[in-house]
């Protein structure tokens, strides 16, 4: 379903009636869409009847489907059938990395906080006695307006959203609202300064979790650029830890007797979460391989487990934390390790006509580790540099990155893919790595090329002599 009040309502009479409901992203379609119906067991499909969403639900499915009239629900279904350790909705993972993994959330698991729409936006407000305003879509350049209308005081945001409200054009709306308060999760550093300067001095509520993990951080101090005060207190309670972390080996670096080490302050850890009796991991829906991936065992003691979130941050001695990377962002060039997010800072930072930038790390033949690549769109929605772009982007590169960060390859596209949930998708990209044949129309690529002190136009020929080692870098 788009997003409509009928949603909500469905939910909850779901519910009601002792269904579960799974939550399938409306934007899926071919494999992913056909694995998320498959995981979650659904007997039942509801949809608003969108086009696009019927097309892809029956015109590549119909195998699935039994034509038939349902019998009517018993009477003695309803909320008194469930047990705490039900799951209350089936909600899918982003994605980032590859199909979506199903998180059966417990009715135990509403009692901790959620970082979902669902969990805090929608159930939360109800609960409080709010009532919650939703938009068919989302709009940047709308987004203060619909805010206004709704006289709203407090707003959600995930991924990516806020830095498209903050690119929109100016409006007489920007500071007419009466927001006191901005929650959600994933603000970049850069755009938060930029929310509050021109948007109105609110609080900015940010919020670490994930839908499966155990581990929720909460900014309640408004410390800007900042996840939470990771105290020893906190760490304590939360069951908490960064620990050291090789990122491009993806893996744990242990002591001589083979457990896990604090990391420093101000060195990226991995953050790992005790799993408790008051901070349980309930794993993945009918995936219990998945599930035990996610698990750390024996990390600082014999038979101890841990939640691994995925997430490198770092602590300075303020105990300020801040994310720094996803594990698998990372790649290691020239002997040196490269963050992704901060390649793209310092793209989207530097560069006036970029829109957006996802970097990633691809593999080359005859060299170890692997070369930065940077996906770009453009402001002016074109899909090709003009030779003014390309010496500029070359120099800004130059000047403000050391020689191991430089993305050896630029490829602009037409848009860039994201999740639902405002992600970057980087699996594809890493996939087709820099073989311009496998790129799809209206993509055109650059090589940072030292000799000509310009990115110039990647043809096939230089793709071979690249594969061969006759071009190197």
């Amino acid at each position: 379903m788009q997003n409509r009040l009928e949603f909500v309502t469905n939910w909850f009479g779901g519910l009601n009636v002792g269904a579960t409901p799974a939550f399938v992203n409306n934007q899926l379609t071919g494999k992913q869409l056909l694995h998320c119906l498959k995981i979650s067991d659904s007997e039942f499909i509801i949809s608003d009847g969108d086009d696009a969403l019927m097309e892809a639900l029956f015109d590549r499915f119909t195998d699935m489907y039994e034509p038939r009239f349902p019998a009517p629900i018993p009477r003695e279904l309803g909320r008194g059938q469930f047990k705490s350790t039900d799951p209350w909705s089936i909600i899918f993972t982003s994605g980032t990395t590859g199909l979506p993994k199903a998180c059966g959330l417990t009715h135990w698991s509403t009692m901790k906080m959620n970082t979902t729409n669902f969990g805090k936006g929608i159930a939360g407000s109800i609960h409080a006695g709010g009532t919650v305003a939703i938009s068919e879509k989302f709009s940047a350049s709308n987004y203060w307006r619909e805010v206004y209308e709704c006289n709203a005081k407090y707003i959600h945001y995930i991924g990516e959203m806020m830095r498209y409200v903050v690119e929109a054009p100016e409006s007489p709306y920007d500071k007419t609202h009466g927001v006191r308060v901005a929650a959600g999760s994933q603000l970049r550093y850069d755009v938060w300064p930029k929310l509050t300067s021109r948007f109105g001095d609110f609080w900015v509520y940010e919020i670490y979790g994930s839908t499966e993990g155990n581990v929720q951080f909460a900014n309640i101090l408004n410390d800007e650029a900042t996840i939470i005060r990771l105290t020893p207190l906190i760490q304590l309670t939360t069951g908490t830890a960064l620990v050291k972390f090789d990122p491009i080996e993806e893996k744990i670096i242990r002591n001589e007797k083979g457990f896990a080490m604090k990391a420093d302050f101000d060195e990226p850890g991995l953050l790992v979460g005790a799993i408790r009796d008051d901070l349980p991991f309930e794993g993945y829906y009918n995936d219990d391989g998945k599930t035990e991936e996610k698990i750390l065992r024996n990390l600082f003691k014999e038979g101890d487990a841990y939640f691994d979130t995925g997430d490198l941050l770092k602590m300075d001695r303020e105990y300020k934390l801040t994310f720094s990377d996803r594990v698998g962002d990372t790649y290691r060039w020239k002997g040196e390790n490269v963050s992704t997010l901060e390649v793209a800072n310092t793209i989207g930072e530097n560069c006036e006509f970029v829109h957006e930038a996802n970097v990633y790390g691809i593999k080359i033949p005859w060299a170890e580790g692997a070369c930065g690549a940077a996906a770009i769109t453009l402001k002016s929605g074109k899909g090709e540099l003009t030779e003014t772009e390309r010496q500029e982007l070359f120099d800004i590169m130059t000047k403000n990155m050391p020689a191991y960060q430089r993305p050896v390859f630029v490829r602009v596209q037409p848009e860039i893919e994201m999740t639902g949930t405002f992600k970057f998708r980087k699996v594809e990209l890493v996939n087709e790595g820099y073989d311009v044949s496998k790129f799809e129309d209206g993509v055109s690529t650059y090589f940072y090329s030292k000799q000509d002190k310009n990115f110039i136009p990647l043809t096939t020929e230089m793709v071979k002599n690249i594969d061969s080692g006759d071009l190197k870098f």
